[in-house]
């Protein structure tokens, strides 16, 4: 718990007197984790390596491989990371860790190398998928990375329309944005609050709000085949959650070029959007395409899609695209409901 509230060196203190009780690997892992979190990868490998675990801990090879990574001895961390990838949760945290630092190298070959090494529960993931994208856009193999994101033909867009009794869209959105800011805690930044894809809160609007979402979801896999997206999504979840959050965004708050990496295809409903995002300048924009934090300063080469966002309408992409949202610059609120399909099991 303190280290979800963003309390580390409380959270270490406790860790550390369980420790003295129970000198377990797992309070080991937890040390260093806290540790990681805190900024101090050198203390999180000393920890790790104070004690080496008897048999194969994948907790304790992915906190020490992501310290060696921080501290730039990338060889090593990625050793450490394919010995967690071997026993891997369905969470994949070590291949997560690993990829970006294939990308951040900008060597397509050795990152393609990498993905096409990969078991099939871990290459099906989005993050693999988006990782693979690149590959083939940094060896120039155009039409490969464009089988996998083609922003023409993956981003869909479409207007909802709510319940009768809402009384029209405006009405139904300032419904919503009272549900979501209500929802925030005092102690929230600001500027920035992002309470993401946790399960969906029975508020009315977010209720009506999904039962669109899930139809707009069922009609988009459905049509994966006429749109041309084969290539891009080829094995479809047999089972998944749908789960969705609140992103609430003012003044020089953004984020950052990203994928969903455990998800299949996300969403992103826009409530409220100041005045400043319709100035034509970028404010404010979901910016579609764009990874080239991600490796060395490549863009890809199906380039970026900037799209102005609109209340009332949603915006639909496959999770491995990378994305980004711009700053308002406004200190009125941006209001966007995220949603995520992750796959449980896959046919």
């Amino acid at each position: 718990m303190l280290m979800r509230l963003g309390r580390p060196d409380e959270a270490i203190t406790d860790f550390s007197a369980a420790m003295a009780m129970d000198p377990h690997i797992n309070h080991i892992v937890q040390i260093a984790t806290c540790q990681m979190r805190a900024g101090r990868p050198e203390a999180a490998l000393q920890t790790c390596d104070s004690r080496v675990p008897d048999d194969d801990s994948p907790a304790w090879s992915l906190q020490r491989g992501r310290a060696l990574l921080r501290l730039g001895r990338t060889a090593e961390g990625q050793a450490e990371l394919k010995r967690a990838l071997q026993a891997e949760d369905p969470g994949f945290p070590a291949l997560r860790s690993i990829l970006p630092s294939y990308g951040r190298s900008g060597d397509g070959g050795a990152l393609l190398a990498f993905c096409e090494s990969l078991e099939p529960r871990h290459a099906r993931t989005a993050a693999a998928r988006g990782y693979r994208a690149a590959a083939f856009s940094l060896l120039g193999r155009k039409r490969e990375a464009l089988d996998l994101v083609d922003l023409d033909r993956c981003i869909i867009r479409i207007p909802f329309e709510p319940p009768a009794h809402f009384g029209g869209i405006e009405a139904f959105n300032r419904t919503l944005a009272d549900e979501i800011l209500a929802a925030i805690p005092e102690s929230s930044a600001t500027d920035r609050h992002v309470d993401y894809l946790m399960p969906p809160r029975p508020d009315p609007a977010r209720t009506a709000l999904m039962v669109f979402v899930r139809e707009a979801v069922e009609d988009y896999i459905a049509r994966i085949p006429e749109r041309g997206l084969d290539a891009a999504l080829p094995v479809i979840p047999q089972k998944a959650a749908l789960s969705s959050g609140s992103v609430v965004l003012r003044g020089g708050a953004g984020q950052a070029e990203h994928i969903h990496p455990i998800g299949y295809l996300s969403c992103v409903y826009h409530v409220a959007v100041p005045e400043s995002a319709g100035a034509g300048d970028g404010r404010g924009a979901l910016s579609v395409g764009g990874c080239a934090s991600h490796f060395a300063g490549h863009q890809a080469v199906w380039g970026k899609r900037t799209i102005i966002p609109e209340p009332g309408w949603l915006t639909l992409v496959p999770s491995h695209v990378f994305h980004a949202v711009l700053p308002t610059r406004s200190p009125e609120p941006r209001i966007t409901v995220p949603s995520d399909v992750r796959p449980i099991q896959f046919r």
